[in-house]
């Protein structure tokens, strides 16, 4: 790793008076970069040294371990909603572009393109219903400033739904950085391309008749406040998200539509063990809606919300089954997809080993509901869902639950078994 990574999250400048709130300070920004360890038996330590020449100064002496930043997998199973599947998919959380590229006009990248504190993610995954795509790279601190750049494109051709469609979504996001880095604003454009076919008889009326090609620009203005330990493996803190999505004029587009989302979550810490591993209690919450603009007349099939499925959404139901529904043109039964979606969580999670990245144990319940437009929003509409789980480690980044429905109607299956393959989202 970079010297520089390093000395941008320490809070003290040579020639400063010393201040232990600002040595703390120090230790949690250089924690939070998820770079370097910090168990009991390897902590973290930021200490003073005495020079006997320079009886009135101390030099910060910065003592810390690297910590594994790097994945590659390759990986094929099963799951129940995917049937087989191949993933393969290659990480580093300690990325450098600038001595990548570098590398590559000298012939050589083995030393180089690593250290720098960047972030860079590729992976593909193939199954029955899905084929995707995904490039992401990240620069949390531009030049070693409050800036943050995020270069990202991803391709998804999907089956999951009663259409076939594809889409083609290239991203670029501006963040800028205030209050120690906790507070961080973004600005967004993306561009979707969208190609919709082969609609099933059981789709809703408008993607009954819906194939054909569509676009969208769009603009998101983000703000997030983060007090988490951790970016991966968070045991303590919280963290506030909101963002709002405009795709309308002078922006071009098949359709106009505004959207927010509000997320939160919350974790404490119950009992920490002497060797490490962290036992916590963990609440999530999120809500998002969508709505129309302009001369549109309602919010298109494939924009509109579709719960249900591995965590982060709910687990009660399976992938897209959480919906309100509707009788098509056909007279089939029809999920017809929602305009509100809300969804709340709670979660013990227990380390097996002792490690907050090892082995852990949950128990969850998810209580939420989807709400197509129009509809009112009643408390009584939340299902319930109670369940545990089981995370793997991260270099093996699996997760499995098992969860019962505590108020299933006809129809619908009173439990599940939701399986997630890649890093598992909080």
């Amino acid at each position: 790793t970079k010297d520089a990574v390093v000395r941008r999250a320490i809070d003290l400048m040579p020639g400063d008076l010393w201040n232990d709130d600002e040595i703390d300070e120090s230790k949690r920004q250089i924690q939070r970069t998820g770079l370097f360890k910090n168990e009991p038996m390897r902590p973290l330590r930021l200490t003073p040294r005495f020079p006997a020449d320079r009886p009135d100064e101390a030099d910060l002496r910065v003592e810390l371990e690297e910590d594994s930043t790097g994945t590659l997998n390759f990986q094929v199973g099963f799951s129940s909603s995917d049937g087989i599947f191949i993933q393969a998919g290659f990480g580093e959380r300690n990325f450098n572009a600038q001595g990548f590229f570098a590398g590559l006009l000298d012939g050589d990248v083995s030393r180089e393109w690593r250290g720098a504190g960047q972030s860079l993610n590729l992976g593909v995954q193939w199954s029955k219903d899905t084929t995707s795509a995904d490039l992401n790279w990240t620069n949390p601190h531009l030049m070693d400033g409050p800036y943050a750049l995020t270069l990202g494109y991803s391709y998804v051709n999907s089956r999951r739904r009663a259409w076939e469609e594809r889409r083609s979504i290239p991203t670029i996001s501006v963040g800028r950085y205030f209050l120690n880095n906790d507070l961080r604003l973004n600005l967004s454009y993306s561009y979707t391309g969208l190609d919709v076919t082969n609609p099933k008889i059981d789709a809703p009326n408008d993607a009954l008749f819906g194939a054909g090609k569509y676009f969208h620009n769009a603009v998101t203005f983000g703000q997030s406040y983060d007090r988490l330990d951790n970016p991966r493996a968070p045991t303590r803190g919280y963290q506030a998200n909101a963002s709002e999505t405009y795709s309308g004029d002078p922006l071009s587009g098949s359709s106009e539509w505004w959207s927010y989302t509000l997320k939160g979550d919350h974790f404490l810490p119950l009992i920490e063990g002497e060797q490490g591993g962290v036992t916590y209690f963990h609440v999530n919450a999120r809500w998002t809606q969508i709505r129309t603009l302009g001369d549109s007349s309602a919010v298109p099939f494939y924009q509109r919300y579709y719960g249900g499925g591995p965590s982060p959404r709910h687990r009660g139901f399976e992938s897209d089954q959480l919906s309100p529904k509707e009788i098509n043109a056909l007279g089939n039964e029809a999920y017809s997809g929602g305009t509100t979606d809300a969804l709340f969580s709670g979660e013990i999670s227990v380390p097996v080993q002792d490690s907050n990245e090892g082995i852990r144990l949950s128990v969850f319940t998810d209580w939420g509901n989807v709400w197509g437009p129009g509809e009112q929003m009643k408390v009584s509409d939340m299902r319930t869902a109670v369940g545990f789980g089981i995370r793997f480690p991260i270099m093996i980044p699996v997760a499995l639950d098992f969860a019962w429905l505590l108020d299933a109607r006809d129809g619908e299956s009173k439990s599940q078994i939701q399986f997630t393959l890649g890093q598992f989202r909080y």
